[in-house]
């Protein structure tokens, strides 16, 4: 559950959070945004199902669903998820501990169906791929190597794609960090990874001109070394999907991200 303190011009000076006034209409702004990333909010999470945005009754004073979506799975498919799921934290624990490399995590690949539907008659299913692991032949490189036995870099090598089945839409696809980022990829198909975002804002991929700089580094590898993988599994599911991504996709990616953070 948010929730989001009010503030007019005159409580303002006075708030440890802001000084800025935040008031209904700016409110009803940023809930508006919320709602239209909301159905595919739920593409690459894990253990969320359902999310709802509530509103009080004026005339029973009790909350009701505004706007709704659920996502749903088949037995199979939940199964498989929920053991990957277990394979992703397990991962997590021994590279903290730093019993494995990264080059040492065994891949792990998971692909399902997943419905999306919303309470007004919207609903999507996808195709979905993701992977933990980079491939044996995978180079790390040394500043990513050296920032996690450091622990200056605490991601995990985890990312994942997902297409519309049944009616392929020509709609901007986006790019994930497991939620919605700002901005689209120029690729037909949504993709996930566990990148290095920004210190500031979190939504959008961290950039630096550094050849060293591990965070780029990083990101980079995420997109040839797991990210495409998962690509090539969707396009053996699904063939229909004719683009073959490419290493100048990876380019397309890093060039679309960085046009976005400059606007």
């Amino acid at each position: 559950m948010f929730r989001f303190p009010l503030r007019d011009v005159h409580m303002d000076s006075n708030s440890k959070t802001s000084n800025k006034p935040f008031d209904i209409d700016q409110l009803n702004k940023l809930v508006q945004t919320f709602k239209a990333e909301m159905l595919h909010s739920l593409l690459f999470v894990n253990n969320v199902r359902e999310i709802s945005l509530c509103e009080i009754s004026e005339v029973s004073g009790q909350p009701f669903d505004e706007y709704k979506v659920t996502a749903t799975l088949s037995p199979e498919d939940e199964k498989s998820l929920e053991e990957f799921a277990g394979y992703v934290k397990e991962t997590s624990r021994i590279l903290r501990k730093g019993s494995v490399s990264l080059e040492d995590v065994e891949k792990r690949e998971v692909s399902y169906v997943v419905s999306l539907e919303d309470n007004q008659g919207k609903k999507e299913r996808f195709l979905v791929v993701q992977r933990c692991g980079f491939e044996r032949d995978a180079e790390v490189p040394f500043c990513v190597n050296s920032a996690v036995k450091k622990q200056e870099l605490g991601l995990l090598p985890r990312g994942g794609v997902a297409t519309l089945l049944d009616s392929p839409s020509a709609a901007d696809k986006k790019a994930f960090c497991f939620l919605p980022l700002p901005f689209t990829t120029g690729l037909p198909v949504h993709v996930n990874g566990h990148f290095a975002l920004d210190h500031e804002a979190r939504r959008n991929l961290w950039r630096s001109e550094s050849e060293g700089d591990h965070r780029g580094a990083w990101n980079t590898m995420l997109l040839k070394s797991v990210v495409a993988p998962c690509y090539v599994t969707l396009l053996r599911v699904k063939p229909s999907q004719q683009i073959i991504f490419r290493h100048e996709h990876v380019s397309r990616v890093r060039s679309s991200l960085e046009t976005e953070d400059e606007r």
